[in-house]
């Protein structure tokens, strides 16, 4: 199986394609960060790509050589979804030049993706970082199902947003 984790920038990709990688045996969580195709350091049967939207830069990844080069080897797609403010705030911080057109840009490159993934109906899955820290090992059962592995994994989790939202008393 070759998965793909995909998302906005900041919308928690990493993390799902870390865990992802983990409970497929592909490598332990805590020996990859997360970026590009994770070492097979233990088994060669699954392959885990991740790519924010953008990454390496302004680059968004090339989903039609994606499906060329893997289509009928059991390509899978998990797009990774967070709370659009906060995504939107987290990517203007880190990226100090992006302007909203920016970030609205990269969305819609994300929409892009998952219309083209949708259209050649290789199977998929969204994942919402808010619904991972909430629901925690609930949640994740059906990523793990979409993926076919029986698993009771929880990566180490804490929710990024309390600094995002101000509640009022």
């Amino acid at each position: 199986m070759v998965l793909v984790v995909t998302g906005p920038e900041n919308s928690g990709s990493k993390l799902c394609a870390r865990t992802i990688a983990h409970v497929l045996n592909v490598c332990d969580f805590k020996d990859w960060p997360g970026y590009s195709w994770a070492p097979n350091k233990i088994s060669n049967k699954h392959s885990v790509l991740h790519r924010s939207t953008p990454y390496a830069g302004n680059n968004v990844i090339n989903v039609d050589e994606i499906i060329k080069d893997y289509k009928g080897k059991d390509l899978r797609f998990v797009f990774t979804t967070r709370d659009g403010n906060i995504s939107k705030n987290r990517i203007k911080k880190n990226r100090k030049n992006y302007t909203d057109d920016d970030v609205k840009h990269f969305i819609e490159e994300n929409i892009k993706i998952i219309n083209k993934v949708r259209k050649e109906k290789i199977p998929y899955i969204f994942w919402s970082f808010e619904s991972t820290i909430l629901y925690k090992e609930i949640y994740l059962y059906d990523l793990y199902k979409f993926i076919g592995v029986k698993s009771e994994f929880v990566p180490p989790l804490f929710n990024a947003n309390e600094k995002y939202i101000k509640i009022n008393d």
